[in-house]
C-alpha cells in the first residue's frame, strides 16, 4: 500500500502553517508519512560584457550555501512544530526550481498524493494564463490536491469526481486516492448522449454495476459550472476532483478550464 503524502513548500511563499497542519492531520488520520518537498534558489553568475570592468568575483557557492542553511533551519522549525500533530514528518530539501523536482521519480516513490497551498487570486489574467498552482498541478504525474489558504482540516469522507471524455482519462490514479482514503465517490460525467449510457460509463471506469457503491450524474454536453455547483451543494463533498485538460487560449474566454476550476474552488481540489 502506498504510504506517503507529499507537501510542496515553494520559495518565498506566504505563511503556510495552516496548510502544513492540514497536511499533517490528513497524514495522521490515514497513518501516512508526510514529506515536505522544498527548494532553495540556485544562485547564478550574471553574464557581463567583456568590456565592462567588474570588482572581485562574487562567491556564488558561499551565498547559495548560506541561503540553503537558513531555509533549512526554518523548515526544521516547522517540522518540530508539526511533531505535536504528527510524528512522521520528513524533509526533502534541495537546490533548484521546484518544478524540476517533479521529474525526480525517487520523491514520488510510494506516494499517493501531492499537495499544494493555493494562494493565487481568482482573476481573469490568472484564469487565462494560469498560475504556479495550475502549472504545477498539470505537470505532476501524481494527483495534486490544491488546498485553499486557511481551509480548516476536516477528515475527508466524500469526493465528487468531475470527468470529461471518459474514454481518454487515466482513472487509475484517482481510484488509488479514493481507495487509500476510503472516500465515498460521486461522479459527474460530461459527454455526448452516446457516451452517457450507463454500461459504457461503467466499462470506462473499469467497474461493474454489481460492485459499484458510488453515484453517477451524467450530463450531455460541455462542462457546466452551475450544474457542478448544484451537485456539490447537494452532496457536500470534502474534496472535488477534475481530470486536467487544456483549452486553446481563446476558448478560455467562454469555456470553463482547469485554471478557472482551481482558482474558484473553495474546498480542496484534486487535478488528476
Amino acid at each position: 500500500m502506498k504510504n506517503k503524502l507529499l507537501a510542496t513548500l515553494r520559495e518565498s511563499r506566504k505563511e503556510t502553517d495552516n496548510y502544513l497542519e492540514y497536511c499533517a492531520l490528513l497524514a495522521q488520520d490515514f497513518n501516512m508519512n508526510l514529506e515536505l518537498v522544498a527548494q532553495s534558489p540556485k544562485i547564478l553568475v550574471p553574464s557581463t560584457p567583456e568590456f565592462v570592468t567588474v570588482g572581485p568575483d562574487v562567491n556564488t557557492g558561499f551565498v547559495q550555501r548560506k541561503i540553503y542553511r537558513y531555509n533549512e533551519r526554518i523548515l526544521e522549525e516547522k517540522i518540530e512544530a508539526l511533531s505535536n500533530v504528527h510524528p512522521s514528518v520528513f524533509l526533502n530539501h534541495d537546490i533548484g526550481d521546484i518544478n524540476e523536482r517533479l521529474e525526480d521519480q525517487s520523491i514520488k516513490m510510494n506516494a499517493v498524493l501531492w499537495t499544494l497551498n493555493k494562494d493565487s487570486n481568482d482573476n481573469l489574467i490568472n484564469q487565462l494564463f494560469g498560475t504556479e498552482e495550475t502549472e504545477f498541478s498539470k505537470l505532476t504525474e501524481l494527483p495534486c490536491l490544491n488546498i485553499p489558504e486557511s481551509t480548516p482540516y476536516k477528515k475527508p469522507k466524500k469526493i465528487v469526481i468531475v470527468v470529461k471524455d471518459i474514454h481518454t482519462i487515466d482513472i487509475k490514479s484517482i481510484s488509488q486516492v479514493i481507495d487509500r482514503f476510503s472516500l465515498a465517490k460521486v461522479y459527474i460525467i460530461f459527454g455526448d448522449k452516446r457516451e452517457n449510457s450507463i454500461s459504457m460509463i461503467m466499462g470506462s471506469l473499469a467497474v461493474s454495476l454489481r460492485n459499484f457503491d458510488g453515484k453517477i450524474h451524467t450530463v450531455a454536453g460541455e462542462y457546466d459550472q452551475a450544474y457542478i455547483d448544484r451537485i456539490v451543494d447537494l452532496e457536500q463533498p470534502d474534496w472535488i476532483a477534475f481530470n486536467g485538460y487544456n483549452r486553446e487560449f481563446f476558448e478560455r474566454f467562454y469555456k470553463i478550464n482547469t485554471n478557472e476550476i482551481i482558482l474558484k474552488a473553495e474546498i480542496p481540489t484534486i487535478i488528476f
